[in-house]
């Protein structure tokens, strides 16, 4: 591989993937892997970068727009798997680094591949460099793929509107025609009057005997479906990525406003949806699109305001709503990734401030509870925190911690040397020194460490769980919404919730690890997340579950939602979410299809028409009295 400075990167595209690298030690997490790359088909693709040392593989995953030229460039710092989902450079979209960690001086083999959904994907690239430093220069597209609305100005669909005017008209149109009626089944909850428990004034959990129930402040059984990020913004990273738009309104104008900042200013954010919103409506477009949204809510059959949704909708639309509490507690000392020294009186402390937070919730009825924090990078992958402690250099509280606690458990360094088959000359090599990692391979190291990494991460749970508890009694701790379940250990601690949640991208919610959540906790289960995007309408990509166009997403919906209610340790099922994202991506390059509304706010009618038929029935479905909907349409593979 060639060895370059500046402007590497350069050159004729002329390599088709897959293409093998040639790594050597002279691979080290300072240098980086650079690039360019084009997209020759019409949708979203992605370049892995597989690096693989001995049995141990680490991929980087990195999006890239049709017929848009990108610079791609891989921090070998990555191969470390201590970040998850990078941050964006000039026209690369969505990067996800899995796996390792791995040594780049050790890396074995390494190769290039182009995936998309359904298989490969058609992509050329130029010879691969290894550099000292980023690049200082990037490609400019030939001509912008964003028109004066936020949509894909190079694609046609249905729907796709044609000018402010007429979509202004639409929405105007719909708020003043709007009609629907309610079910009599169902009380001003959402809850069904058919089925009553005691009531205590806010939401709580009950098993009835047959399956786990919210049980809404009136005492009637609860089934929530929910949708998530009802809010009028649809932002897009607009930083290096200033070519790709017909026109953005001045940074230091009126129209300030509209541009954010995120990650302390290294990224440039701009919310097209909330512009069209403006010009569409004028002064009062907060208040005409809360009444729309409120409608919508309503006569598409949610009952529930999901998570990140915005807080004067969830505070005035009158609605049962769930909420994420902000800036989980961490420590200046990371253990892995984001966790942080959960033995550390720092810990304690920053966990009763987090929990402040709930002061100011009060006695809300509307409030179901709250989420603690959403998928903890730290559990993406089955990682013993104990063991990653220890193979890297550095003292921490919850070292200190797990070195008495093998004090205790071996008693000298020789019973601990005996046991693990190690020549430690004593227990303050354990406390700061890294280990290496061919020392923790025996069968009683790896017991006793995953015996206290059960132990971090019960700590973890407990710590914030009881402090928000203190703080407010009445609101159901609705957990950490894993993204999956990596490993059973991460039901460690779970018992302190009121409810497990978890998010779950499949063809259906997958009922053995539902109920074997449930049964490890004591506790229902809820689905923080799901979705299905469509590669018809808007967007070039569809999302964690992909299919061809809107009519399968409407029924992939359906059997999704209509198959978690036959579940009888799921209490709800939330989707993800209720925009469509931007073309360009937001802060972390998404740019996906998933929305209930695209950016100017018009419905997608399939799904939204889908959800209505599902949750008219829901309340059957639960208690068994009729089958789930049948019919599950053929996703596209993600390869």
């Amino acid at each position: 591989m060639a060895e370059a400075a500046g402007q590497s990167g350069q050159g004729r595209l002329t390599i088709k993937l897959p293409h093998e690298l040639a790594p050597s030690p002279e691979w080290g997490s300072e240098k980086f892997l650079v690039f360019d790359a084009i997209n020759d088909g019409p949708y979203m693709a992605d370049v892995e970068c597989l690096f693989v040392q001995d049995d141990v593989e680490m991929r980087v995953r990195v999006g890239i727009f049709p017929g848009l030229l990108t610079r791609l460039v891989v921090p070998l710092q990555y191969l470390e798997s201590q970040v998850v989902i990078p941050g964006r450079t000039p026209h690369r979209f969505k990067c996800v680094c899995s796996g390792g960690p791995v040594d780049p001086a050790k890396v074995t083999s390494a190769r290039l591949a182009g995936l998309m959904v359904g298989g490969e994907a058609a992509i050329r690239i130029s010879e691969p460099q290894l550099t000292d430093s980023m690049p200082q220069e990037w490609p400019k597209a030939r001509y912008p793929i964003v028109d004066e609305l936020h949509q894909w100005s190079e694609r046609d669909w249905p729907g796709k509107a044609l000018s402010l005017d007429i979509a202004a008209e639409m929405l105007t149109e719909e708020m003043f025609s709007s009609e629907f009626s309610a079910d009599d089944e169902l009380n001003r909850w959402g809850g069904w009057t058919q089925k009553q428990f005691e009531a205590t004034g806010f939401f709580r959990t009950e098993h009835d005997g047959q399956r786990w129930w919210l049980v809404d402040p009136d005492g009637c059984a609860f089934y929530s479906v929910g949708v998530d990020c009802i809010r009028p913004n649809c932002e897009v990273d607009t930083q290096g990525n200033e070519d790709l738009f017909v026109d953005l309104p001045d940074k230091e104008g009126p129209l300030n406003h509209l541009w954010t900042s995120r990650g302390d200013g290294q990224r440039t954010l701009f919310d097209g949806m909330r512009y069209n919103l403006m010009r569409a409506f004028g002064d009062d477009w907060f208040d005409k699109w809360m009444e729309l949204c409120r409608e919508r809510v309503v006569k598409w059959g949610f009952n529930t305001v999901g998570n990140w949704s915005h807080p004067d909708f969830c505070a005035l639309a009158g609605l049962p709503y769930v909420m994420q509490l902000l800036d989980f507690p961490t420590t200046e000392k990371r253990i892995f990734r984001d966790f942080p020294d959960v033995f550390s009186d720092e810990y304690v402390q920053n966990s009763r401030h987090f929990a402040g937070q709930l002061a100011q919730i009060g006695d809300d009825q509307y409030l179901v509870g709250y989420f603690l924090r959403n998928e903890p990078h730290w559990a993406f992958g089955a990682y013993n925190l104990a063991e990653r402690m220890l193979v890297q250099a550095g003292p921490s509280a919850s070292r200190d911690r797990l070195v008495q606690w093998l004090k205790e458990r071996h008693g000298d360094v020789g019973g601990l040397n005996g046991a693990w088959g190690t020549a430690f000359p004593d227990f303050e090599t354990l406390a700061a020194a890294a280990v290496p990692e061919d020392r923790l391979t025996s069968e009683a190291a790896r017991a006793d460490l995953g015996e206290f990494n059960r132990m971090m991460i019960e700590q973890y749970a407990r710590v914030p769980s009881e402090e928000c508890k203190r703080v407010d009694p009445n609101h159901l701790n609705l957990g950490l919404r894993y993204a999956w379940l990596a490993h059973e250990d991460l039901l460690a601690g779970a018992e302190v919730f009121d409810v497990f949640s978890i998010n779950c991208y499949e063809d259906k919610p997958d009922a053995e690890v539902i109920e074997r959540c449930s049964k490890a906790v004591n506790a229902p289960v809820l689905i923080g997340e799901f979705h299905t995007g469509a590669l018809d309408r808007g967007l070039p990509a569809g999302g964690l579950r992909t299919v061809v166009a809107q009519r399968e997403r409407a029924e992939s919906y359906r059997y999704y939602v209509e198959h978690g209610a036959a579940i009888p340790a799921l209490v709800g099922t939330h989707y993800f979410q209720w925009n469509d994202q931007h073309v360009v991506g937001r802060y972390d390059g998404e740019n996906w299809q998933i929305g209930l509304v695209d950016i100017c706010q018009k419905p997608h009618e399939e799904i939204v028409s889908a959800a209505r038929r599902s949750h008219a029935r829901i309340y059957r479905v639960a208690p068994g009295q009729i089958p789930p909907f049948y019919q599950l349409p053929r996703a596209i593979p993600v390869e």
